[in-house]
């Protein structure tokens, strides 16, 4: 039996709480006496959803999950057939004792403390903390100088820390209508001094000018990105240039990260090596361009061995690569954590050891009021590298607010695994057609997915074949408020809620009254001519549809041909000339 949630022309949104108690509720009766399947409420933008009670719960398979300092797998050594793999990374949000406004960066000293350089979150005044117990708790050791804090026109966007706690800033001015950085060194006490560095000029001055990356990897060299993406290895001591480097990447966007002496330039399918020793480039590591590709870009870096390995975060999780290696490792599952959510920015990364790392991320779900984060990874060898309970999810097309409300809910219950899958992508080349036919056999086979995104699939064809769960007792225990007539749009002929609405639209015009008159239907308002002539036609189509298009459909569910035309013929009435100069002024 499926449960079903479908969208119509309204909009109407149960809150992300609401769904993670649903999931929750899933989760727990699945696995419970009965073991049967309860739907789950979950609310998307511009899209339905839907659940499914087919799935049975498997063992958890082996994984990479759980890495050493060296490479190898912690807790994943080889298992007899039956036996689960053990060992995973648990996540912790820290309490820092307040609230950070922003995090420049964080790292692990040489003395074994770690130091955040940031900014207050209750006054903005950009400052220093330190751990010295792996991050339990923070004290604030020093405010930047008043030169260096925010002003009318000038601020810091940058700042990063070395590993004997020196911090260098790039301060923004304006001046002469652009933006100008200046570096400056703060050392351990929080003294400043302004290193003496200018970026280099051409006749691209205003993009040169920007600092728009900053690391501070070895206590004596820094390295920078201006605005056209040239990087530049200085000296701390004289503000000299070592070496320039001209990344020529076959992908246009890159990153850099610097890790010891190694620097690290990433695009979509590569990783270009620099030693900054000599600032001469390396051999390409095909596993670390093979694990770029397949992991996406890395935002932030770290390392325990002085650059001879390196640990990366992505959507992935966390990967750990040995330089001339032939594996890059997942430690981390992302799909398990904060680290795959959309709305997590990792800002740093921090190897505390081999089983312990901090993550300074800005992230909506955090409890902090900010949003800016630190989580803390711990490894732990009695749990699961996978969890013995899991929830399959599947929509036609992925869907970031649901991979959000995944994340909430597998953080608060690390015995569920929940497996999303979206069934249509560039790589694999499926079409709509062959995706519902497999998941349509599935279902009926007994080994459909437990919870069902129906985002563009047949919810009238799912009621009349009466596959449909009652979701009725779930909208009555979740003790929402909720309009009466959407919630009963898509009763059966039994009086079952078999799909329930996640959101609807309420058509809205807005117009002086020589274009419109309050109460008028479509038809009325379209016999003007050009009272949308500014508008782009894309826009103008884009916002009647939605509340015209479900008269379309005839009874067989194929499109009336005979009211598309009408409904273009109407909007081009009232639309007017099109003026092709509009394209100019809105690109």
């Amino acid at each position: 039996m499926v449960s079903y949630i479908w969208q119509t022309n309204i909009k109407i949104f149960f809150a992300q709480d609401e769904i993670i108690e649903f999931l929750k509720e899933d989760a727990d009766m699945k696995y419970g006496k009965w073991k049967r399947v309860m739907g789950a409420l979950l609310a998307a933008s511009l899209i339905c959803a839907s659940l499914v009670g087919c799935s049975k719960g498997g063992a958890a398979e082996n994984s990479n999950e759980g890495g050493g300092t060296d490479g190898s797998s912690q807790g994943n050594e080889t298992q007899d057939a039956g036996e689960q793999t053990m060992g995973r990374f648990l996540e912790e949000e820290l309490d820092i004792g307040g609230v950070f406004g922003n995090i420049f960066d964080m790292k692990k000293l040489e003395d074994g403390s770690v130091r955040i350089a940031g900014s207050d979150g209750n006054n903005g005044l950009k400052g220093v903390w330190d751990s010295k117990d792996a991050g339990a708790t923070w004290e604030k050791a020093f405010d930047f100088p008043d030169e260096l804090q925010d002003g009318n026109d000038a601020w810091m966007d940058y700042a990063a820390l070395s590993p004997d706690g020196q911090i260098v800033c790039a301060y923004n001015s304006a001046v002469d209508g652009g933006v100008k950085s200046v570096l400056y060194l703060v050392d351990k006490e929080g003294k400043a001094s302004q290193i003496p560095f200018e970026l280099p000029q051409s006749g691209e001055k205003e993009a040169l000018d920007i600092i728009l990356n900053l690391q501070f990897p070895v206590n004596d060299q820094i390295i920078l990105q201006n605005g056209a993406g040239t990087v530049y290895q200085v000296n701390v001591s004289d503000g000299s240039v070592k070496y320039t480097y001209e990344i020529d990447t076959s992908q246009g966007d890159f990153q850099v990260h610097a890790v010891g002496n190694t620097l690290m330039a990433q695009d979509a399918s590569q990783v270009i090596i620099y030693d900054m020793q000599t600032g001469e480039q390396k051999s390409f590591e095909e596993a670390l361009n093979k694990g770029a590709s397949e992991n996406g870009l890395y935002s932030a870096v770290d390392t325990m061995d002085a650059g001879g390995s390196v640990y990366c975060l992505s959507r992935g999780g966390l990967y750990h690569y040995k330089f001339g290696g032939s594996v890059m490792e997942q430690l981390i599952d992302g799909n398990m954590n904060s680290l795959g959510a959309p709305a997590c920015y990792p800002i740093a990364l921090t190897m505390i050891d081999g089983q312990n790392l901090l993550v300074a991320a800005n992230d909506t779900n955090a409890t902090s009021g900010t949003g800016i984060a630190v989580y803390k990874y711990t490894y732990s060898a009695d749990t699961p590298a996978k969890p013995d309970k899991e929830l399959k999810m599947y929509s036609l097309y992925d869907n970031k607010e649901i991979r959000q409300s995944i994340t909430r809910f597998q953080k608060e219950h690390t015995d569920v695994y929940v497996n999303y899958q979206a069934a249509l992508s560039e790589e694999n080349g499926m079409t709509v057609s062959d995706a519902l036919k497999t998941l349509t056999t599935e279902i009926m086979a007994g080994n459909g997915p437990d919870v069902l995104l129906l985002d563009g699939m047949p919810v009238e064809t799912y009621i009349e074949k009466g596959v449909l769960k009652d979701l009725s007792a779930l909208i009555k225990e979740s003790g929402g408020s909720y309009f009466e007539n959407i919630l009963n749009a898509y009763q059966d002929a039994q009086g079952q809620m078999c799909a329930v609405p996640a959101r609807f639209t309420i058509p809205m015009i807005q117009a002086g009254s020589a274009y419109f008159t309050p109460g008028e239907d479509f038809n009325a308002f379209t016999e003007r001519k050009d009272t949308m002539v500014n508008m782009l036609p894309k826009n103008v189509v884009e916002k009647f549809w939605y509340t015209c298009g479900a008269a379309w459909q005839k009874e067989d569910k194929t499109l009336d041909e005979t009211k598309i035309t009408e409904f273009l013929t109407k909007l081009k009435n009232a639309y007017g000339e099109y003026d092709s100069s509009l394209e100019d002024v809105n690109t």
